[in-house]
């Protein structure tokens, strides 16, 4: 199991998208893909009237997390939603 809390890759990450990335992770274990798309819309939305986004890597991170938490069918959507960015 991948425990996302122990990467190195995290370790310079701005706090407030630490916060939605963790935000995420926990709330992705319950959801299909579909069901997570407008709470990522809405965070992005929320990076973004403070003048952040993810970086390419951090943008990795989370579909590290999504994709070791989704379903074989979700793996698939995510890899070609990984593909396209």
């Amino acid at each position: 199991m991948y425990h996302f809390d122990q990467d190195p890759r995290l370790a310079n990450v701005h706090p407030l998208k630490l916060q939605i990335i963790k935000q995420l992770a926990g709330s992705s274990s319950q959801k299909t893909i579909e069901q997570m798309l407008p709470d990522m819309i809405k965070l992005n939305s929320e990076l973004g009237k403070r003048n952040l986004s993810f970086t390419k890597n951090e943008r990795e991170i989370l579909m590290d997390i999504l994709t070791e938490q989704a379903s074989p069918e979700d793996k698939r959507k995510i890899a070609m939603i990984r593909n396209m960015l």
